[in-house]
């Protein structure tokens, strides 16, 4: 504000007679002449000699425009100007905070509580503030010379930054940053002041010792995402120190070294039976602090999960129903969080096992009740499918292949809305062929997927079958069945690389979920065929021998035989569904000496093969968005004849309804491989038609109309070519 009012005070006397005198005899008003528009000519003049001559400049080539002399003699010393100083008028700057002062007062009408160099400094800070900032300083609620506001552009663009400052402001940036880094001043550019400022920040958060002050410009710095690339750019550049302990770092720091040094830290502990309270400790202040979230490691939640107690309350279970909800709502959360260690340290053999190790001693006690119970094994997967379908309303299910529960449970996560939990039992052994057959209803065991397919649309004949990455908004099924397979192709592909894959799959499931709901579907269920295991790192005496038979088949996880074993460690269940007399599985996760990689596995009987999600999401119900937009013509778009045809569109609502008024559309053409032909946004009123002329390309179509908010499809047809001969041209 103080450069507005000393341009008006210079516009006001310039208009008495294109002259005017500025006096500053202590220099400190300087700054004040950078807000002069270009249309105002400006001279200076700090001797009679230079007064001589810019009057004479004035008066040879600026007769009849604006000038304003700046000088620095003192107002008794002016000769050549005074004329100008008297006629049309001068600004006395020599006493510069008076002059602050009272045009302050003119404009709060308060006198402020700040004087001397700090007033004169806000001043020089005030060229781009409003009045409330004025306002603030008089009141001395703002201090004028904001430390951490500067700082933090300077870290971003040291360089810039310093060049866009005031000399003086630069002068007591400089010295408050060292003051800051509670350092000696000493001459360096302003890159290496950047990088000091920085290093500071660091060393105090590896050793837990830093100042209040520093503490807030890193948090300040980690708030603007916007000073993320600088950030980084400096931590790149900055060396941790050998002998740094991550158990006394603050819990705030940057450095994903440090949370792997702490899990490598808390893995040697598990290995030696040592007191882990340290590390977790840190892992927990780490994981809960609020700050430089985007900075931390996404394994330390992990570790919390897999250091808690998930047992704890299985004594008390007696039934195999008991347990499988126990192990979804208390279990199942350890099973993804060892899923993603594995994915964070699988390069990392040393650090991963003693965590697997501890991973297996709780499931060891989860497997123990559970083959203990399962003798009350029974499927209930035949026919989930099914059902589901043949329920009112439009009905997708989201059929996956190795959809674990614990992932399907992470899904849930994802999406806010409604969603029912439940889960199924699946078929025995617990294989692709078996558990698509059953869920699909088929009366035994087919190999072949079409089979599946064909048997299931003979039980819902509207059915629409497609994979789901194919999805988008040319899909209009009132029934529709989406194929998920990459879990299981994943897995057996790439074994426990693969993790890494499947670690981003419920965030691509959720994301399909909510366009589903969106596009109108009242209910969608997500389900599959079987879950797996993780066998991790094993050793040779980690698998399990195989007994000796006659007619015996081998799998990782099960063994199919016509003999009966003897070998009564084995789980023993009828293996009619695989065509032979007897199925066994081993009361473990861990495989069979068989041929192929190991690391991946499904088949088996344990908890985490067997029971499988059967979750339902359902549309929000919410307020209706807008008219109800139909296609009126859709007997005359089964048979069109010639290149082009009109779609009759009719908006029914009440027009003084403000929600039902309207509705703003996407009306779209696809064709018949869902591929978009043309599509234009329109909006009806209640009460209104609309007539759309479009070309029919190929032989057949689809048009559709969605929501343009919502994407809620409203209503569809499919446009075919007429058979019938066009005679049109024959009359």
């Amino acid at each position: 504000m103080i450069g507005q009012w000393f341009r008006h005070d210079i516009e006001d006397l310039l208009a008495r007679g294109r002259r005017a005198v500025v006096c500053d005899a202590h220099g400190s008003g300087a700054f004040l002449l950078k807000v002069l528009p270009s249309t105002i000519s400006l001279m200076t003049a700090h001797n009679e000699l230079e007064e001589l001559e810019v009057r004479y400049r004035a008066e040879k080539d600026f007769p009849n425009k604006d000038v304003v002399f700046y000088t620095s003699m003192p107002k008794n010393e002016i000769k050549y100007l005074l004329e100008y100083a008297e006629t049309g008028g001068m600004i006395d700057l020599t006493d510069i905070e008076g002059y602050i002062k009272t045009r302050l007062f003119a404009a709060v009408g308060v006198n402020a509580s700040i004087d001397g160099d700090s007033l004169v400094m806000a001043a020089r800070l005030s060229l781009d503030k409003d009045l409330n900032w004025w306002k603030g300083v008089a009141a001395g609620i703002i201090k004028p010379f904001d430390l951490q506001s500067y700082i933090v552009q300077f870290v971003c663009a040291p360089q810039q930054t310093l060049k866009d400052m005031d000399e003086t402001v630069c002068e007591v940036f400089t010295n408050e940053v060292y003051h800051l880094m509670g350092k000696q001043r000493t001459h360096q550019t302003a890159e290496m002041m950047a990088r000091e400022i920085m290093h500071a920040i660091f060393n105090g958060l590896v050793q837990n010792k830093i100042t209040a002050d520093l503490l807030q410009l890193y948090y300040t710095l980690i708030d603007k995402v916007s000073a993320h690339a600088a950030l980084k750019t400096y931590m790149e550049g900055y060396e941790l120190p050998s002998d740094c302990n991550p158990t006394k770092a603050h819990p705030d720091h940057p450095f994903v070294q440090l949370d792997r040094k702490l899990t490598e830290m808390l893995s040697q502990a598990l290995l030696n039976g040592a007191d882990t309270f340290a590390c977790l400790h840190a892992i927990n202040e780490r994981v809960n602090s609020k700050y430089a979230t985007s900075f931390k490691a996404d394994w330390l939640k992990q570790l919390v999960v897999l250091m808690s107690d998930h047992v704890n309350e299985l004594y008390k279970i007696n039934s195999l129903e008991a347990l499988a909800k126990y192990y979804q709502t208390h279990f199942c959360c350890l099973d993804r969080a060892m899923r993603l260690l594995y994915v964070a340290f699988l390069n990392n053999p040393g650090t991963l096992r003693p965590l697997q190790y501890h991973y297996e001693q709780q499931v060891k006690v989860l497997h123990d009740k559970w083959f203990s119970l399962c003798d009350q094994y029974q499927s209930t997967q035949q026919g989930l499918v099914v059902n589901a379908l043949l329920q009112a309303g439009k009905v997708a299910v989201i059929v996956g292949d190795g959809l674990r529960l614990e992932i399907a449970d992470a899904v849930a996560n994802e999406i806010s809305g409604k969603v029912n939990r439940d889960f199924a039992f699946s078929s025995l052994p617990s294989v692709t062929e078996c558990g698509m057959s059953a869920l699909y209803g088929c009366d035994k065991v087919e190999t072949s997927a079409q089979v599946r397919f064909t048997h299931l649309k003979k039980q819902v004949p509207s059915l629409e079958v497609m994979i789901l990455d194919n999805l988008n908004e040319s899909v209009t099924a009132e029934k529709l069945l989406l194929t998920f397979g990459d879990i299981d192709q994943v897995g057996e592909k790439k074994q426990l690389a693969g993790l890494k894959d499947i670690s981003g799959y419920h965030v691509l499931l959720a994301e399909k979920i909510r366009q589903l709901l969106a596009m109108g579907y009242n209910m969608v269920y997500l389900t599959t065929d079987h879950g797996f295991v993780i066998t991790g790192l094993l050793d040779e005496a980690d698998k399990i021998p195989v007994p000796s038979a006659t007619e015996i088949k081998v799998d990782e996880r099960f063994i199919l035989s016509n003999d009966q074993l003897s070998d009564t460690t084995f789980i023993e269940k009828s293996g009619r569904n695989m065509r032979y007399a007897y199925l066994y599985f081993a009361p473990t996760d861990k495989p069979f000496v068989s041929r192929g990689t190991y690391g991946y596995a499904h088949g088996g009987l344990t908890p985490q093969e067997c029971i499988i999600p059967h979750y339902c999401f359902y549309k929000d119900q919410t307020e209706v968005s807008g008219c109800k937009i139909t296609i009126t013509n859709k007997e005359e778009l089964k048979a069109v004849t010639g290149n082009y045809f009109t779609v009759k569109l009719k908006a029914e609502g009440d027009a003084s309804d403000l929600f039902t008024s309207s509705r703003k559309i996407k009306v779209q053409l696809y064709n018949t491989q869902g591929n978009l032909l043309s599509s234009s946004v329109e909006t009806l009123k209640a009460g209104t038609s609309l007539s759309k002329e479009l070309e029919m390309i190929g032989t057949a179509c689809k048009f559709v109309i969605v929501d343009f908010q919502t994407t809620e499809q409203l209503d569809s047809c499919p446009i075919e070519i007429s058979h019938a001969r066009d005679i049109d041209d024959l009359f």
